[in-house]
C-alpha cells in the first residue's frame, strides 16, 4: 500500500491499520438464530437447509476481509431474510 510518509495524517495510519488487521485470519464465527429456530429439532428440513446455506456461505473464508462477502452471500438466499455482523473482534481471543 503506497503511502507518501510526508503528508502522512491520522487517516492514512486508520486505513492502514484497517486494512492490515481485515487480512488476519479468521478464528471463529459465532452466528444469534431467532429462539423460534433454535426451538426446532436438529433433524427439522428448515433447520437443516439453513445451516447448510451457512456452511455453503461460510467455506471459503479465510481472513476477516471475508465475512462480509460471506455475509453478502447469506443475503441471496431464499430462507434468510436479515443478516448483520453485529462485532467484529479484533485481537480478542
Amino acid at each position: 500500500m503506497p503511502i507518501n510518509c510526508e503528508y502522512l495524517n491520522l487517516d492514512d495510519i486508520n486505513n492502514m491499520f484497517s486494512k492490515v488487521l481485515y487480512e488476519f485470519p479468521v478464528e471463529q464465527i459465532s452466528i444469534k438464530f431467532p429462539r423460534w429456530i433454535d426451538g426446532l429439532e436438529c433433524s427439522h428440513p428448515l433447520k437443516m437447509e439453513l445451516y447448510d446455506e451457512i456452511k455453503e456461505a461460510f467455506s471459503d473464508v479465510t481472513v476477516l476481509k471475508d465475512v462480509s462477502t460471506c455475509v453478502s452471500k447469506i443475503k441471496q438466499t431464499q430462507i434468510i431474510a436479515r443478516t448483520s455482523i453485529a462485532d467484529i473482534k479484533l485481537g480478542d481471543r
